[in-house]
């Protein structure tokens, strides 16, 4: 069996087309993304240098605007890569290296075969090659469809190394008849890697409380399960506290809303600079605040649910415009450790009770719940 080169490029050429229609397509909204755009961009660069490539036959000029196209589409992508993973574009020297990199490409074709073949590989090599090592530097915090755009990327610069280094008989093969595959795996798990960091990034918006900037209820749950795990296998305490404004509803009933997000915000920000960098704080509901404190055993957690109660009772919280409203907060604290060995639910279900008690007994205090 053999492959009819032909039937080969029309079948690369066609399914390379449709997804750059439908990356166009994806530009249309206003707030595409500019690494979007830029990759499109490289695609479009990229189909030209194939039809370039496949129609050159024996004419030298076609032949280098090919080459040069086809080097322009891996740098686009590669600065797609760069500006869709971190927001910078290429600098002065970069684009300079880059054109450099094209001319080079184009000049080698007056070259004896065998040279200008592996300078071509080795031009080519570079530009993926740098994408893929960008990605590689950072693979631990990349997620699935990232990785596996630089696994693309590199495998694309062993490529065209590859190809450089062939000896002449064999390299009767047009170099757009392989790069293509690369070109258009690339497109697809480009837009994987651009979901998978949507997708992240979404995530991390619904982590946080868009008044206080502290984590919300959803955000603390896998840090709370997480910081219980590791305290239970090194058999360290966990202490929790939940922490309620009093007289929230009177507040609500005399201030606009603006108003109750500024007593909020300023009184996260005095609960967070009142906790170690190991603490976390976190908006647990509307007046409600929890704080999760690693390696705290019964005896250290009590003081400390003192020290926030009285940063919050003892001075005014400033609501900006020289006004200020003075507020207390009643506390319930419950402590994990290794005898009780609670969990996330038993720990918030006796901090709540313990809270409930502190309420009870006339606001403005701390209760801790029996270790049991």
């Amino acid at each position: 069996m053999t492959l009819h080169l032909p039937s080969f490029d029309l079948a690369l050429l066609s399914a390379v087309f449709l997804v750059s229609v439908a990356l166009l397509l994806a530009r249309r909204p206003r707030a595409a993304s500019p690494s979007l755009r830029t990759w499109t961009l490289g695609v479009w660069l990229g189909l030209g240098a194939l039809a370039t490539l496949g129609s050159a036959g024996s004419s030298l000029a076609a032949a280098a605007v090919g080459r040069v196209l086809l080097f322009a589409s891996l740098t686009g992508m590669t600065v797609a890569v760069r500006q869709g993973f971190t927001g910078q574009a290429l600098a002065p020297r970069e684009i300079g290296l880059a054109a450099a990199g094209a001319l080079a490409s184009a000049l080698a074709l007056g070259l004896p075969l065998p040279l200008s073949g592996f300078i071509l590989g080795g031009v080519l090599a570079v530009v993926p090659g740098a994408g893929a090592v960008f990605l590689l530097a950072r693979w631990r915090d990349l997620p699935g469809g990232v990785r596996g755009l630089a696994a693309v990327l590199g495998l694309t610069a062993l490529l065209a190394l590859w190809l450089g280094a062939q000896p002449a008989s064999e390299q009767s093969v047009p170099w757009g008849h392989v790069l293509a595959l690369p070109l258009l795996a690339g497109t697809v798990i480009f837009l994987i890697a651009l979901l998978d960091r949507s997708h992240a990034g979404l995530s991390e918006q619904l982590a946080d409380d868009e008044v206080t900037g502290c984590l919300n209820r959803r955000g603390l749950h896998p840090v709370l399960q997480h910081t219980l795990a590791r305290s239970q296998r090194e058999g360290q305490p966990v202490a929790f506290l939940l922490i309620t404004l009093d007289g929230m509803a009177q507040l609500h009933h005399h201030h606009a809303p603006r108003v109750i997000d500024s007593v909020l915000k300023a009184c996260a920000q005095r609960l967070q600079q009142r906790v170690r960098a190991s603490d976390v704080v976190a908006r647990y509901g509307p007046d409600t605040f929890a704080v999760v404190l690693p390696d705290t055993p019964p005896e250290a957690a009590a003081p400390v649910a003192e020290a926030l109660r009285a940063a919050v009772a003892n001075q005014p919280l400033e609501l900006g415009a020289g006004a200020s409203v003075s507020l207390t907060v009643s506390i319930g604290v419950s402590v994990s450790t290794a005898a009780n060995r609670w969990n996330e639910t038993q720990l918030y279900q006796h901090a709540e009770s313990a809270r409930l008690s502190a309420q009870t007994q006339g606001h403005n205090r701390v209760a801790v719940a029996p270790l049991l």
